[in-house]
């Protein structure tokens, strides 16, 4: 297959540009595989970081807010929504008067939810 090709279809998605991105910065530059990635993908971070200039950013400006990003996500996606809201509605927080009606059948809800099987 032609390397371009194999470029133009990494490069076809925001996703694929990022997942890209990743790889080239975990990239071993002593590795062959990785030196050939390296020398096909690498215009592709210059790129970027021009990009981001471009915009007003700075490069570690940048960073900071991917790896907030990261940590963000990976805290939203460690979390347990159920136990979380069921210590809400637990809770002596108040509730609109309109959402009064509904704690009492919330709560029953999210103990089978979480019960173990």
């Amino acid at each position: 297959m032609d390397i371009s090709a194999v470029a133009a279809s990494a490069l076809a998605t925001k996703n694929g540009v990022l997942s890209t991105l990743e790889d080239l910065a975990r990239a071993d530059p002593e590795d062959e595989d990785a030196k050939a990635f390296i020398e096909t993908f690498g215009w592709v971070k210059g790129a970027w970081e021009a990009a981001v200039k471009k915009r007003g950013m700075s490069l570690p400006d940048y960073e900071a807010v991917r790896a907030f990003k990261q940590k963000s996500n990976n805290s939203f996606h460690d979390a347990d929504p159920s136990r979380d809201a069921s210590r809400v509605l637990e809770s002596p927080a108040p509730v609109p008067e309109e959402m009064q009606q509904y704690r009492e059948p919330l709560k029953a809800l999210l103990k089978a939810l979480t019960m173990k099987q």
